[in-house]
């Protein structure tokens, strides 16, 4: 007995979103903790075109290449240039954004579970560190140099 075209359609159905499924969970998950590593809301991830002006704040770009993203040929350009400056604001070099160009579900993952963290964030925390470091200390080599000079 051969399956009907409705009953083909329906397994073609249910096979195609399970193949989704194993594609885009990855995908999304990744760009969750990515977000997050970077200092942003991780649900930002599930949020159509709002991810991608979150992607813009991380890598510095203004609001309105978001426009030039939807823009034919020209968003193939501007997507490739700002997954590289992406892939780049966590420490990894070009030949990693090929990968994630070429196979995201492999690719995002290992940039998300690995150790690296946001250049720009931690270069704001270390700047934060040093200058409590310097505030602290200010008030005691000022104190120690105004007690030399008072003796």
């Amino acid at each position: 007995m051969e399956p009907t075209n409705e009953e083909f359609c329906g397994m073609l159905a249910i096979i195609s979103f399970v193949i989704i499924l194993i594609v885009a969970v990855p995908i999304i998950v990744s760009y969750w903790i990515l977000f997050k590593k970077a200092g942003k809301p991780g649900w930002a991830a599930i949020i159509p075109f709002y991810n991608t002006l979150i992607i813009l704040e991380i890598i510095k770009k203004p609001w309105w290449w978001l426009i030039l993203m939807l823009l034919p040929y020209v968003s193939i350009i501007w997507h490739i240039w700002s997954t590289n400056l992406f892939v780049k604001s966590f420490g990894k070099d070009t030949g990693f954004t090929i990968g994630v160009l070429i196979l995201p579900m492999i690719f995002l993952p290992i940039l998300a579970f690995d150790s690296s963290v946001n250049i720009r964030l931690a270069r704001l925390v270390q700047r934060a560190v040093i200058q409590e470091f310097w505030m602290r200390n200010k008030w005691i080599n000022c104190n120690h140099l105004v007690k030399r000079k008072l003796a």
